[in-house]
């Protein structure tokens, strides 16, 4: 769905990121040799590991004048926008006075001046975490690592950066998720044709236990946004999860 709304060469502008941050090394520092340490340091509570990306600038180079601009782009600046909900490439919603906040925020920042990186860091990250709202619980948990650009890739961005935010706004996609399950599933739809087979209660309840798994899923982000979460999980919805 990315083409309907944004032209050729910016789909291919993001899917460029990933591949020259993998081409020289496969991950930004040795910090975060593998993905599992990345999660799981943005996780501090393991029910709520679903995490949001975004990416900047993520723009098509229609014009000489707007690759210049973009090439200008600063380390203050691309973190800035990182920290923008509107930046993130899932649709929530997000009231400006809700009680939701951030749990934790990762961002990788690809630029091959690492003096202008880390100084430029250091400013944006003081900044970000006084204008920040996290969880009355959650630590001000605020990681970044510096990636030099691929020596074999062309380089399109003077600095570019990629962010992996756990939030508790992405309760809103799972609510509307469920919502138009449950409307799907009140007809039957799609699924009329196979009540006479002999493995329908089966897929039935399955759909069942899945549909219960979101409904807690959504009652543990609704009780995050409380001052004395976490609480003790029940052994029940350990096993459905």
């Amino acid at each position: 769905l990315l083409t309907d709304y944004f032209p050729k060469k910016t789909t291919q502008t993001y899917s460029v990121f990933p591949t020259s941050v993998n081409q020289v090394k496969r991950y930004p520092t040795t910090m975060f040799n593998c993905l599992s340490d990345i999660v799981l340091s943005l996780t501090p509570v393991p029910q709520l590991h679903f995490l949001m990306t975004g990416y900047t600038p993520l723009r098509s180079f229609d014009s000489q004048a707007q690759m210049k601009q973009i090439m200008k782009t600063s380390v203050e600046s691309v973190m800035k926008r990182l920290g923008k909900m509107r930046n993130m490439m899932v649709s929530i919603f997000h009231p400006l006075h809700s009680r939701h906040g951030y749990i934790s925020v990762f961002n990788v920042i690809q630029s091959n001046n690492l003096r202008e990186s880390v100084w430029g860091v250091r400013q944006t990250v003081e900044q970000f975490r006084h204008r920040a709202r996290y969880l009355p619980w959650a630590e001000p948990i605020y990681q970044t690592a510096h990636c030099p650009w691929s020596p074999y890739q062309m380089q399109r961005h003077r600095i570019s950066g990629l962010t992996m935010t756990n939030h508790s706004s992405i309760v809103s996609f799972f609510k509307s998720t469920l919502s138009q399950f449950g409307k799907l599933y009140s007809r039957m739809a799609y699924v009329n044709q196979m009540q006479n087979i002999s493995g329908f209660l089966e897929l039935r309840e399955e759909l069942e236990e899945c549909k219960l798994s979101c409904e807690n899923l959504i009652s543990e982000y609704e009780a995050a946004l409380g001052k004395e979460y976490p609480k003790p999980v029940s052994e029940e919805y350990i096993g459905i999860c």
